[in-house]
C-alpha cells in the first residue's frame, strides 16, 4: 500500500510540474514577483533550550522571554491565470512557480488551482527544498537519532524533502469581512530518511515520511484608503492521519496528538511595493512527564496532554522589487 501510494505521489508531482508551464504558455494574464523578504521571529527561552543545540542547554535561557532571530530571504514566482473560455466568469484556473533562497536552505515550489466562482477552489501544489549546514553550531537539515538523542546533521545540499498537497477552501462573504474554511493533505518526504525516521529541513522538524492534514478557518477584513490593508483571525488543527508514520519507540510521545492554533494578522503597506505583517501565535501544544528535558530528547518524552500558551511573534518585511 506504501509502495502504490508513492508511486501515485510521484506520478501527481510530476504532472504538475509539467501542467504549470502550458498553463502559463496560453494565458493572456502573467505576472512576475521579484521579492525580498526579513522574517523576524520571536522565540522563547523555552523553545531555544529544547532546540536541541548543546550551546542553548542551560537552565538561565528558559527565563528569557523572546529572543529575535532575524531570517532574510529573496524569492521569485511567476503567476497565471486562465479564464473561463466562455466568458461567464464561473470557471478558472491559476498557476504559479516559484524559488527562494535563504540563509536556512533553498526550495522550489509549483501550484495549480482551480476556481468554481469565487466561492470554491481546489489545489494541488508541489515543493521541493534543501538546507545548508553550518557545522555544530546550526544544523537547518538532517534525521534524528533516538541512540544519540540529537539531529544528525547531513552534508548541505546532499538531501531534499519533497511535498505534494493537496486543498479545498471554500470562500463566504459575509458583509465587510471574509470568511475562509480551508481543508488541505499533504504528503512529506525526505531522501535520507527512512520510514518511521523524524527529520528536519529548511525550518520544518520533527517531521517523517506520511501524510499530515489541517483544517483552518479565517476570519478576514480588508480596508480601502488605508495604510492598513488586511487583518485577520486564523484558527487551525493540525496532525497526522496515522501514528505508524512514526517508529514504534516514539509512541510515547503520541503521534497522533492535534495541534490547535490561533493566530491574529494585520498586513500594512509601507509604500508602493513594500509590506510589514505581524502575527500573533498561540497554540496548544504537547505537556510531557517531564518538562525539564535536555535538548534534542523531546522525540523521546511522554506526552501526558495538551497545554495552551504563547508561542512566537512573527514580523515579516516584504518589498517587491519589480
Amino acid at each position: 500500500m506504501k509502495k502504490a501510494i508513492k508511486i501515485f505521489g510521484s506520478i501527481l508531482y510530476c504532472t504538475t510540474i509539467l501542467s504549470v508551464f502550458p498553463l502559463y504558455a496560453i494565458s493572456d494574464n502573467r505576472t512576475t514577483d521579484i521579492r525580498f523578504t526579513v522574517a523576524g521571529i520571536a522565540v522563547n527561552g523555552r523553545d531555544l533550550k529544547h532546540s536541541g543545540y548543546d550551546w542553548l542547554d542551560y537552565t538561565g535561557i528558559r527565563e528569557i522571554p523572546l529572543v529575535m532571530i532575524f531570517l532574510p530571504a529573496l524569492s521569485a514566482e511567476i503567476h497565471a491565470t486562465v479564464p473561463d473560455s466562455n466568458g461567464n466568469h464561473l470557471f478558472s484556473a491559476d498557476c504559479m512557480a516559484g524559488t527562494a533562497l535563504s540563509l536556512t536552505g533553498i526550495e522550489a515550489r509549483a501550484g495549480i488551482f482551480l476556481n468554481i466562482t469565487p466561492l470554491l477552489t481546489f489545489g494541488v501544489g508541489i515543493k521541493t527544498a534543501s538546507g545548508w549546514n553550518y557545522g555544530t553550531s546550526l544544523r537547518t537539515f538532517g534525521v534524528y537519532d533516538p541512540d544519540e538523542k540529537e539531529y544528525k546533521a547531513k552534508t548541505s545540499l546532499s538531501q531534499a524533502a519533497c511535498m505534494l498537497n493537496g486543498s479545498v477552501s471554500l470562500n463566504i462573504p459575509m458583509g465587510p469581512c471574509i470568511t475562509q474554511i480551508r481543508y488541505s493533505s499533504e504528503y512529506s518526504g525526505f531522501t535520507g530518511a527512512s520510514d518511521g525516521q523524524p527529520w528536519e529541513c529548511n525550518m520544518e522538524s520533527d517531521n517523517v515520511n506520511g501524510w499530515k492534514y489541517q483544517a483552518s478557518g479565517t476570519i478576514l477584513r480588508q480596508f480601502k484608503n488605508s495604510k492598513l490593508k488586511t487583518a485577520a483571525v486564523t484558527g487551525t488543527a493540525a496532525g497526522w492521519y496515522n501514528s505508524s508514520c512514526f517508529d514504534s519507540r516514539y509512541r510515547p510521545y503520541d503521534p497522533d496528538f492535534i495541534i490547535y492554533s490561533v493566530t491574529p494578522m494585520i498586513n500594512m503597506e509601507l509604500s508602493p511595493g513594500q509590506t510589514f505583517t505581524v502575527m500573533g501565535i498561540f497554540c496548544r501544544e504537547r505537556r510531557f512527564e517531564n518538562e525539564d528535558y535536555d535538548g534534542g530528547e523531546q522525540l523521546l518524552q511522554r506526552c501526558t496532554g495538551g497545554i495552551w500558551r504563547f508561542k512566537s511573534i512573527l514580523c515579516i518585511w516584504n518589498w517587491k522589487l519589480n
